[in-house]
């Protein structure tokens, strides 16, 4: 910690230099030596940037799906009035399907191949 001065060279301790010098008292007085306490400082301080930055990386996650989202719904919309259009256009079906497919179908037989291996009498 280096506090700033005043011009009689009275030290001046901002507010987080006071809690960082209780933070060193707290962790002196736990039977660190000041390397620990450093170390721990150090570490304390990475935490805290690693939690920063996924903080961003949530919110970054959160609006690439928010837009995400937003195409989606724009798509879905595209494609319901590409649906209507096409039904539209495409009117009623030529032949009615009940003519198509015939109403007394028959099973059809196999044929094979004389030659079929498989078939080895």
């Amino acid at each position: 910690v280096q506090p700033g001065r005043t011009k009689g060279r009275t030290r001046l301790y901002s507010e987080a230099d006071l809690a960082r010098l209780r933070r060193i008292q707290v962790l002196g007085e736990t039977g660190l030596n000041l390397a620990g306490i450093e170390r721990v400082l150090d570490l304390e301080q990475q935490l805290e940037q690693a939690m920063r930055r996924v903080r961003d990386l949530e919110r970054e996650v959160q609006a690439r799906m928010a837009e995400h989202e937003r195409a989606i719904d724009a798509s879905r919309g595209s494609m319901s009035t590409e649906i209507v259009h096409l039904r539209r256009a495409s009117g009623p079906p030529a032949v009615p399907i009940k003519h198509v497919i015939p109403a007394g179908l028959r099973p059809v037989p196999r044929v094979t191949d004389s030659r079929d291996p498989r078939r080895s009498s």
